[in-house]
């Protein structure tokens, strides 16, 4: 089963210097918010230049971030800085509690995209990783970036799987769930036809147990989450 995510009805948020898109958004999706738990959202951020956020706390939360556009400047308490371009991520484990920077001090929109997800346990020691997503080697296949199992090269802690998907305009490919699986993908870029559902920039699907085949009808990125299918207690 699939299920449609439209980017008109996903949360927003509104800022002079920060405008925002929320995936997983339990005030407008309660339902596939409870199911893809442990995410509590997927943000789709544009931060305007000369803007950011100083530093400030998080404790028991992971954050992933992949930069699609611009620059990030990203700085924990007490270390050196990261700037962070196209394709860089950043994996932060906040665990018993971390202070840090975002800001985009380029002269262009910076757009990124952030998973917020819960930890394994709490209490993880903090801990931040970089890794780089060179999309040019990968193109038209499916490519894991983050897992909790030691491949790819983000290590997650929570049993999830992240893959990006760079294709060429024309071309198709396929990717297999388990029937115990699930997941959740964003057209982060361009246009695709998944099992019959035509996806724009920004919209979403939900997959249930079954095989995808993603044809793009323009040069395309997208984003994909991979997890246990969801239990109910």
């Amino acid at each position: 089963m699939i299920k449609k995510v439209e980017k008109k009805t996903l949360g927003t948020a509104y800022h002079p210097s920060l405008q925002s898109l929320f995936h997983l958004y339990k005030k407008n999706h309660p339902e596939s918010a409870m199911r893809f738990q442990p995410i509590r959202t997927i943000n789709d951020d544009i931060l305007h230049p000369g803007y950011g956020h100083h530093f400030h706390p998080h404790k028991e939360i992971e954050i992933f971030t992949f930069i699609l556009e611009g620059e990030l400047t990203y700085t924990l308490k007490g270390k050196g800085g990261h700037c962070l371009r196209r394709g860089d991520m950043s994996y932060l484990t906040s665990g018993s509690g971390i202070e840090h920077s975002e800001f985009n001090w380029a002269d262009v929109p910076l757009r990124m995209i952030q998973v917020w997800m819960k930890p394994r346990e709490k209490k993880l020691t903090p801990n931040i990783q970089y890794a780089t997503y060179q999309e040019t080697r990968h193109v038209n296949q499916w490519f894991l970036i983050a897992s909790a199992g030691g491949e790819g090269p983000i290590h997650i802690q929570q049993s999830i799987q992240i893959w990006m998907l760079k294709q060429e305009s024309k071309k198709q490919t396929q990717f297999s769930l388990e029937q115990n699986e699930q997941a959740y993908l964003v057209q982060l870029e361009g246009e695709s036809t998944v099992n019959g559902e035509t996806l724009l920039t920004c919209d979403g699907l939900e997959v249930y147990g079954e095989k995808i085949r993603v044809v793009t009808e323009t040069n395309a990125l997208l984003m994909m989450i991979v997890m246990p299918a969801y239990e109910r207690l």
